[in-house]
């Protein structure tokens, strides 16, 4: 809320000087959480290929 204000009264942040400590070691990925990014980012990933080299229906086979 603090940093709100500011930027109301036309105080601007550096966004430069902002860092995220990324990976925190205190904080590792829970093995279930990150199995399931995993998995739904390789199924949506597959879903695009497949729909990518798909063969295309031409007009006369889709008014049969």
């Amino acid at each position: 809320m603090h940093k709100l204000l500011q930027v109301i009264n036309g105080i601007v942040p550096d966004i430069d000087k902002l860092s995220v400590a990324y990976p925190d070691p205190e904080r590792p990925w829970n093995l279930v959480f990150a199995t399931k990014v995993f998995l739904a980012a390789f199924i949506i990933t597959s879903h695009g290929f497949y729909l990518s080299i798909k063969p295309r229906k031409s007009l006369e086979e889709s008014e049969i």
